[in-house]
């Protein structure tokens, strides 16, 4: 019997039952490890990064992993480590070339999957490296509207500090890439 975890790979129940995901191990190769090397190197970029795996991340580099791929719903690795708060992988993402503004299948951006978990570091990094906080999903919300529906505090108080200091630029032109929301907004 095979069914599916995560939309980035199937396991058998046989699979599930010995160990799976816990990194039971034979012979010296986790049952983690054995499904990882099947799937093709995006996809197991994309699990490095939800497992906050770095090795395993850096061997997905190294076999040729975009961090453009996305998984069946969408996500990219920079937003699934948006989500998990993960700095040191999204800083590496977007130095690689990574989307800012990639959508998934529900139109949420990176920028929306950290605001919506309260990843205030990640929400500074990804507005310093140009994302934008007007884009809306399907439903018509903000990172700011997930924010506000999750009770996500900080990240509210930054976007909120985003958007004031763009008001006062002149003719509303962002330079993004020079402000730095830790000093006097």
């Amino acid at each position: 019997m095979r069914f599916k975890l995560w939309p980035m790979a199937e396991f058998s129940v046989g699979v599930l039952i010995v160990g799976g995901m816990l990194g039971w191990s034979r012979h010296g190769v986790s049952v983690m490890d054995a499904v990882l090397d099947r799937l093709p190197p995006d996809q197991r970029l994309i699990t490095a990064v939800s497992a906050r795996d770095q090795d395993a991340f850096d061997a997905a580099i190294v076999d040729g992993a975009t961090v453009k791929g996305r998984d069946a719903s969408g996500m990219t690795a920079l937003s699934f480590a948006a989500a998990a708060g993960n700095e040191s992988i999204a800083q590496r993402l977007l130095v690689a070339g990574a989307d800012v503004d990639a959508a998934n299948n529900w139109g949420c951006t990176p920028l929306m999957e950290a605001a919506t978990y309260d990843r205030v570091a990640l929400v500074e990094m990804l507005l310093r490296n140009g994302a934008d906080p007007t884009l809306r999903n399907r439903y018509g919300q903000t990172a700011e509207d997930r924010a506000r529906e999750q009770g996500s505090f900080a990240a509210i108080a930054v976007l909120d500090k985003w958007a004031a200091a763009r008001v006062n630029e002149p003719h509303m032109q962002v330079a993004r890439s020079r402000i730095d929301l830790g000093e006097g907004l």
